[in-house]
């Protein structure tokens, strides 16, 4: 919990939020940080000065700049880029311009500022989506990349942290290293169109215009044969033309 602290030095009122045993303070309409007895520990030469809860880093503005310095005032990341986001205590969203990249708490680039677009995805703080033009990738906190090589990617949650992607046209799942999901033999993994069913534990899959069920290891389940197939309230329907009697293949809670 915050609480506002006031101190008056040489006339002008400083205006303090205390955050843990520091506090951020005004002067002047410039900011800086002073310790509980009122020691000015970072000078008051910033815009606006954002604590983030990491330890003993600071977010800083300076004439419309982000960096990041520590208590002792000492720069840590320049400040020269046009946005900071903290990801975690050592990984930081930047913006150069119009473009996004990934940096450490070390100032080093971990993820090039290239994409139009990076966003954290669903589970952990150190796996990115990445949007470059009209194509998107996958990223991690070490760097590791797949480029913007797909068409689109499926944020939905798909279980045992795997992603659908697009590429050349055709549905596959990846996982979170970024390996194609192996298929068994005979089987090709790439698909036309996959609709998530409702326990996450099977899809719907289109390929060559014909409907079936894959797991998530990327197994069938079902055969390709059907022309049309639905999900509704938990249960599974096909039928092999428009004209004929809908068929129940499963309902989410039952095995085939």
């Amino acid at each position: 919990m915050k609480t506002k602290l006031k101190m008056v030095e040489d006339n002008n009122e400083v205006v303090c939020d205390r955050v843990f045993d520091y506090s951020v303070a005004i002067r002047k309409g410039y900011y800086g940080i002073i310790d509980k007895d009122g020691a000015v520990i970072v000078p008051f030469d910033y815009h606006y000065i954002w604590p983030w809860g990491l330890d003993n880093y600071l977010v800083v503005q300076k004439w419309r700049k982000y960096g990041i310095i520590d208590l002792c005032n000492n720069v840590v990341v320049p400040i020269e880029y046009d946005y900071i986001l903290p990801i975690n205590k050592h990984l930081f969203k930047v913006k150069a311009g119009n473009k996004s990249g990934v940096i450490n708490d070390s100032g080093e680039i971990v993820i090039p500022i290239i994409y139009d677009v990076i966003n954290n995805l669903r589970y952990t703080e150190e796996l990115f989506l990445l949007k470059f033009g009209e194509a998107y990738g996958l990223a991690n906190g070490q760097g590791k990349t797949t480029g913007p090589i797909y068409e689109y990617i499926d944020l939905r949650n798909y279980p045992e942290d795997l992603f659908r992607v697009k590429l050349n046209g055709k549905w596959i799942f990846i996982n979170s290293k970024f390996e194609k999901v192996p298929a068994p033999a005979g089987v090709d993994p790439l698909y036309d169109d996959i609709i998530q069913t409702l326990d996450r534990d099977i899809s719907v899959v289109r390929k060559d215009g014909k409907y079936g069920l894959i797991n998530t290891k990327g197994e069938t389940v079902i055969p390709f044969e059907y022309d049309i197939m639905s999900i509704r309230d938990g249960i599974i329907t096909c039928c092999t033309n428009a004209e004929d009697e809908p068929l129940t293949l499963m309902t989410v809670e039952k095995e085939i």
